[in-house]
């Protein structure tokens, strides 16, 4: 490995500056390159070099590392060897001109230019209090015993054949189960009665559930039931159904395993998570105002959010002293944003949890880093 000063290319400038000298002039301090350079790329070192300084701002070779290492595989083969990080640094130059060129525009004044390189700071400084002292974001550890009672407790040992009658009542069902129960057909009331597409093979739904399918609450009525047993009505998104169980398959420990640990790790950073999220919100007296909560969960079932509601308060908090808010308009932008709407939203809690996780928490990790 050895050091090599070299001579700044000459370029010409594609933007126009007010001041000519500000972002034109640029000088290379010293470039680190290998004489026998590895695919691995430019060589940093732990106190990181400044190459480039562009109008007083360095570029250093932690910085060209970190570049190389956000391209994409067919890229990075051609960023090796000394032409190769020549090329890079030039790109990072042209990069740092362009964000200069930029600020002599006054984008970053825009107000949309602005939101993102806010949201953009909120999601690194997020991320940092994540994984500090806290250690929210470090993988929890999984024992064998956690990951055998949950396979035990929780019906990871098997998987189950459904048939199902849906109605459009707990009555209507509570009647077909009775008449199951007295010895009726199954397949017949489900012919006669289910409104499933199913009904006319007999509500087979042709194909065996277990825990980590999309059907959870399929899975719950059934724990308990052995082949040919009929389940209590059980409340879906499709109506309410009655459940027969087909067939059993038993599922051996080794095939879940991995899906038990990941499920495990999930929960256990959800906890730590949500208590770390509370703690801040007493720390921070953070309050959730009920109406602007509403008139939040009318507009999700698809009614018309006011023009007066945009503009009310939904989480009041206090930062340094002071007393701030976060408004209706902007806390529905961002969850819109996360992909809710549309029914998703289906109570109060529905949307303080959202408000709270997708808004609230990045706030609130802000202020306490």
């Amino acid at each position: 490995m050895q050091a090599i000063n070299v001579q700044a290319p000459a370029y010409k400038k594609p933007f126009r500056h007010k001041h000519p000298f500000r972002s034109g002039a640029w000088l290379v301090a010293s470039f680190i390159a290998c004489t026998n350079t590895s695919h691995d790329g430019p060589a940093s070192h732990d106190s990181p070099t400044i190459l480039v300084t562009v109008d007083g701002r360095p570029i250093t070779s932690a910085d060209l590392a970190l570049f190389q290492q956000t391209l994409p595989d067919h890229l990075g083969s051609l960023s090796s060897g000394q032409t190769g990080a020549r090329d890079l640094l030039q790109s990072l130059v042209d990069r740092e001109l362009m964000v200069l060129e930029a600020e002599e525009l006054g984008y970053p004044e825009e107000p949309e230019v602005a939101l993102e390189l806010h949201d953009l700071f909120v999601e690194s400084v997020s991320r940092r209090v994540l994984n500090g002292q806290e250690g929210i974001g470090r993988a929890a550890a999984i024992s064998d015993q956690e990951i055998e009672q949950m396979y035990a407790d929780e019906g990871w040992d098997r998987m189950v054949w459904l048939a199902h009658i849906v109605t459009k009542s707990d009555d209507e069902a509570k009647a077909i189960l009775g008449r199951l129960r007295a010895g009726a057909d199954f397949a017949e009331l489900a012919n006669e009665h289910s409104f499933a597409l199913d009904a006319l093979r007999g509500g087979d739904m042709m194909t065996f559930f277990g825990p980590g399918s999309d059907r959870p609450e399929l899975v719950g009525a059934t724990r308990r039931l052995s082949q040919g047993e009929f389940s209590d009505p059980v409340v879906t998104t499709d109506g309410v159904e009655v459940l027969q169980v087909l067939a059993v398959r038993a599922v051996p420990l080794r095939e879940v395993r991995a899906q038990l640990a990941a499920e495990l790790k999930r929960r256990k950073f959800e906890a730590k998570y949500n208590s770390y999220i509370e703690s801040l919100e007493h720390q921070f007296g953070v309050t959730y105002e009920a109406a602007a909560v509403e008139a939040i969960v009318d507009a999700d079932r698809g009614g018309p959010l006011p023009p007066e509601a945009s503009d009310l308060p939904l989480v009041r908090y206090r930062d340094r002293g002071e007393e701030k808010e976060i408004g209706v308009g902007r806390v529905r932008r961002r969850l819109v944003a996360r992909g809710f709407g549309s029914g998703s939203l289906a109570d109060s809690a529905d949307v303080i949890d959202a408000a709270r996780r997708w808004v609230m928490a990045d706030t609130l990790f802000v202020m306490a880093a």
